[in-house]
């Protein structure tokens, strides 16, 4: 008897480690595209800080900043939510997919200034 009640116990005990680290895994998973994103806001601001040489520090330190603060958010969430597959993944999807829009809007605002023809004071 002791021994089935010794085996019920280490299959409980495998199957909540399994059910955990694969919560982790998946959280995991999705840390390529949360990396590809706070990229990209970095990115972003430095591409404006080449287009604005007199506030170039500024802009290169306001960049470091939101890409920082957005990851350093989403590790901090990701540690404290409950490490269940319902709620992790559903986060980590609305939380990346909430910062990528917003970075492609960004995108786009910035890609359709440049693409308006500029009028030179000549042709005013």
């Amino acid at each position: 008897m002791n021994s089935f009640h010794v085996a019920q116990n280490q299959y409980s005990a495998l199957l909540t480690v399994f059910a955990v680290t694969g919560v982790e895994a998946v959280a995991r998973s999705f840390a390529g595209l949360g990396h590809v994103v706070y990229a990209g806001f970095s990115g972003y601001y430095l591409g404006l800080a080449k287009l604005d040489p007199e506030n170039r520090g500024p802009i290169i330190v306001k960049g470091l900043l939101i890409a920082s603060l957005i990851h350093g958010t989403y590790d901090t969430a990701v540690s404290v939510i409950p490490k269940n597959i319902l709620i992790t993944l559903p986060f980590i999807v609305i939380y990346i997919g909430f910062f990528f829009v917003v970075l492609y809007r960004k995108l786009a605002r910035c890609r359709m200034q440049y693409r308006e023809p500029q009028l030179s004071s000549t042709e005013a």
